[in-house]
């Protein structure tokens, strides 16, 4: 049995807590890249980020539970005792916390500009990444020196002196302080906007509609991508054919149509005759240019593609799961664009998915967001009333008003302090990755599950890297611990007012006040301010009502239609030639129920389009529109399910040879 107060416990738990660290990344990089693998090295990287971030978060917690601990015992022995926190955790602290800096202004940075490069080697990629990131750095380096002045200043007027270790803390706190704005943002968009996605999910006909309002916009934003891209290509095919064998820059045209060889194919790109002209003009320089132009528009409309693919998906998904919810007799869950599923153990499975996403999955959502709104609550009130620790209040007798700070004076166990921290840390770390995953800071780098280029997990992990140290500042201000309670982050990171003491006032008011600015971002985040103020100047993208009637909902809803028209044909074609193999017609007749979905609607615009107005789609495809819904209504007639509704009246004017060209 180990003792809990020697070292060997906070060893084992620091290993635990370390490979937790380890398969949430795992999961977290497989949930975002499984499709779109980045290379080796930025994986290493990610890994290593990431990791690091986690283990930091979760280190806190054991600091905090010996610290506390120990420093209890300390003062229950001696009124004046004091409790140094063990040289093992100021170690571990330093590696977490230069490791986290290094990454979150030096690697992470660099790697994501070298990614943006136009260069053609990979030590040209390397040194323009570091120039790139010198910009960066002179700005921050410009505005650090205006704040050294005033340091300097102040230290002659108040006749003090400073040292290197004041200056380093000085350095710390600019570090922290631009960590602290991320999480403003961050942590308090996630605290009032993760108890509504909850409660909305669990809503799937809401969902179905929120997709469809978001379907017409993501379609018009992939056109505009499409376009770009093969505006760019077009240049590159010119450069191809005018660009003679023996120009010295030759070897560059042919790496870029070589790496842009089957999108040249897929679009068949024709040279752009406006670019003729330039070709004379044709240096190494304009080579760079292009090529970083193609890497920035083959990004924007591959993450587009992706984007639009993972909306169908779930809209198909959603689709099948309100038409099972009607035919709750059967329970399986029926999708005519994936495969069914055989063996012993597939109707067991079947019925399980059936009561998960149509009864389980619903009232789980609306519990979790129960949980997390009254916790958001709690968390508002407890930021709130750390304003209320500032020097010129305490002289007013008030009490810490945190709910969080309580734990001091309640567990007495070192297993619970750590165990409570951890959870409640935990929880901090959820809000925050939701904020960051689902915040769009910079439109050009946005996470879509499954598909995230490297570029945009580069810049996850660079905000992550970023507010890390902000996030566990802030955990210990709620929990009311102070430089006082024997925890070692204080001895790496120290004291915020301690960094910024030097400007007096400025340095308490912005440690007391900034947590206040988390309750206005959430204040604003949950009342939909943006939407509102947005409505008022009538911008489209904020113009959405609750009751879903604007024209893009049903713009979205026709080119999902559309889009489901095409693939239902590619079903049936598939379906026919495993007919003729097995002499069966399940695979289709198995799936084909989605489209009764038009049934459940007031409308009677679900799925009815997937059976009626059934247009060409390119040479080989062509079959007249009768024959076709004739087919389709015989499967229904086969297999006991009678014909499907028709509706004629309903047109969708969409040019789908283009939406397949897509």
């Amino acid at each position: 049995m180990v003792d809990l107060d020697s070292p060997m416990y906070d060893v084992i738990s620091i290993s635990v807590y370390t490979t937790l660290s380890l398969i949430v990344t795992v999961l977290i990089l497989h949930a975002f890249t499984s499709k779109h693998k980045p290379p080796i090295p930025i994986i290493l990287i990610l890994v290593y980020s990431y990791c690091m971030s986690l283990s930091a978060l979760s280190l806190l917690s054991i600091d905090v539970a010996d610290g506390l601990y120990h420093t209890r015992d300390a003062r229950s022995n001696d009124s004046n005792g004091a409790y140094q926190s063990p040289q093992y955790l100021r170690i571990l602290w330093l590696t977490f916390y230069w490791s986290i800096q290094i990454l979150a202004w030096i690697l992470l940075p660099v790697c994501q500009a070298y990614l943006d490069q136009g260069h053609f080697t990979w030590y040209r990629k390397l040194f323009g990444a570091i120039i790139a990131n010198l910009i960066l750095y002179i700005v921050l380096g410009v505005v650090g020196l205006f704040a050294l002045i005033a340091l300097l200043i102040w230290l002659i007027s108040n006749k003090q002196s400073g040292g290197p270790s004041d200056l380093m803390g000085f350095c710390i706190a600019l570090s922290n302080t631009f960590g602290m704005t991320l999480l403003i943002f961050l942590l308090g968009y996630g605290i009032a906007k993760l108890p509504k996605w909850l409660w909305h999910r669990a809503n799937y006909l809401r969902t179905l509609h929120q997709y469809h309002f978001r379907a017409s916009k993501i379609y018009d934003e992939l056109d505009e991508a499409k376009e770009e891209y093969v505006q760019k290509l077009q240049m590159l095919r010119a450069l191809d054919m005018n660009v003679e064998e023996d120009d010295p820059n030759r070897r560059y045209v042919d790496y870029l149509t070589k790496s842009c060889f089957k999108d040249l194919n897929k679009f068949k790109v024709s040279a752009l005759e406006s670019t003729s002209r330039d070709i004379s003009t044709c240096t190494y320089k304009s080579l760079v240019k292009l090529h970083k132009k193609i890497v920035a528009a083959r990004r924007k409309y591959k993450a587009s593609s992706y984007l639009w693919e993972w909306l169908q998906k779930k809209v198909y998904h959603i689709e099948a799961v309100l038409d099972a919810k009607r035919h709750s007799a059967n329970r399986r869950i029926v999708n005519p664009f994936k495969g069914e599923r055989r063996g012993p153990m597939a109707p067991l499975i079947d019925s399980l998915e059936f009561f998960w996403y149509v009864w389980f999955r619903p009232l789980f959502f609306r519990i979790s967001a129960v949980f997390f709104f009254i916790f958001a609550l709690v968390l508002v009130f407890c930021e709130f009333s750390i304003f209320f620790q500032q020097p010129f209040l305490r002289g007013l007798g008030i009490p810490n008003l945190s709910l969080f700070a309580l734990i001091k004076k309640i567990a007495a166990a070192k297993v619970v302090l750590q165990i409570f921290s951890l959870l409640l840390m935990s929880f901090f770390t959820y809000i925050v990755f939701f904020g960051l995953f689902k915040l769009k800071i910079f439109k050009l780098y946005s996470l879509i599950p499954h598909h995230s280029d490297a570029a945009s997990m580069l810049f996850s992990a660079v905000v992550l890297t970023r507010v890390v140290p902000a996030l566990c500042y802030n955990f210990l201000q709620l929990l009311g611990i102070t430089d006082k309670d024997g925890v070692s982050f204080f001895d790496v990171m120290g004291l915020q007012q301690l960094e910024l003491k030097f400007f007096g006032s400025i340095g308490d008011f912005f440690q007391y006040n900034f947590p206040v600015f988390i309750v206005v971002v959430a204040l604003l985040t949950f009342f939909d301010a943006p939407a509102r103020i947005g409505s008022l100047f009538s911008i489209e993208r904020f113009v959405y009502d609750k009751h879903f009637e604007s024209e893009r909902v049903r713009e979205g809803r026709e080119v999902i239609a559309a889009c489901r028209r095409r693939k239902l044909l590619e079903v049936l074609k598939d379906g026919e030639s495993r007919t003729d193999r097995r002499g069966s017609g399940n695979v289709i007749s198995s799936n084909t129920r989605l489209t009764s979905l038009s049934d459940s609607d007031s409308d009677g615009e679900f799925g009815s389009h997937a059976l009626d107005d059934l247009d060409d789609y390119g040479a080989g495809r062509r079959e007249s529109k009768r024959s076709t819904a004739q087919r389709i209504k015989s499967l229904f007639r086969k297999h006991g399910r009678g014909s499907a509704r028709s509706n004629e009246s309903s047109q969708i004017s969409l040019d789908d040879n283009a939406l397949y060209s897509l």
